[in-house]
């Protein structure tokens, strides 16, 4: 039984926003390919029965299945770890780039493309009652960047940001932490909005002025006196 299904997602950290993965020296990325979760067809891929050292011949990472085309990377790392296959995701660089693999390295940097897919040949598997089947062992036969996946945990995990709230500054590990005084904030909103009718007063002070010069100049006049003055001479 030859399965192709997007069971993966590139990892990246939690936060509140959407934000480029994690990107590695060399143009890598860190991904997680599969997990035991139930995909949308209803199948399970038990992690431990994954057989990789087919794949690890020619760890090659296509876009979107199209195995009649050029690679867009390789998976430089591979291995099951707390029940996922997790890896290392390698673009090329530089003149060894193709169009395709630019085109991607940018989506994929960029947080726009964001599955990973796996096809792989069921050796031992077992009908589950929803229909689906749950693969015990599998050989690993292709990885892919894709655009939707069909597992609800194939979404690229976000870089962390640290909770950033009023009168709170997060120390670095091991450094002695001090809260910073919360009025901070609060005094700042009561100045700003103490010197709103001053700066308005200023404002319109400033525009009044250079209305009257400009009328002047337009005037040819470069005084306030009565017209006529010895001062347009």
């Amino acid at each position: 039984m030859i399965v192709t299904t997007t069971r993966g997602f590139l990892a990246r950290e939690k936060r509140p926003t959407a934000a480029p993965p994690i990107e590695l020296e060399g143009r890598r990325f860190r991904f997680v390919a599969s997990d035991e979760s139930v995909d949308a067809d209803g199948d399970v891929v038990v992690q431990s029965g994954w057989m990789l050292e087919r794949f690890m011949q020619n760890p090659v990472v296509l876009a979107l299945h199209e195995r009649r085309a050029l690679p867009v990377g390789r998976v430089v790392d591979l291995a099951v770890a707390g029940r996922q296959l997790r890896g290392i995701l390698q673009f090329p660089g530089g003149d060894d780039m193709t169009a395709a693999s630019r085109e991607v390295y940018g989506l994929v940097r960029a947080g726009a493309l964001r599955g990973v897919s796996v096809a792989f040949r069921g050796l031992e598997w077992e009908d589950l009652p929803t229909g689906g089947h749950r693969f015990t062992q599998q050989e690993l036969l292709e990885i892919s960047l894709v655009s939707i996946g069909s597992n609800a945990n194939a979404v690229v995990k976000h870089r962390a940001r640290g909770p950033r709230r009023a009168g709170l500054r997060l120390a670095r590990p091991g450094a002695k932490r001090t809260p910073a005084p919360v009025v901070v904030p609060i005094a700042r909103k009561r100045i700003s909005k103490a010197l709103t009718p001053l700066v308005a007063v200023l404002v319109r002070r400033q525009v009044k002025a250079a209305v009257g010069d400009a009328v002047r100049r337009a005037r040819g006049r470069l005084c306030d006196c009565p017209a006529p003055c010895s001062c347009d001479t």
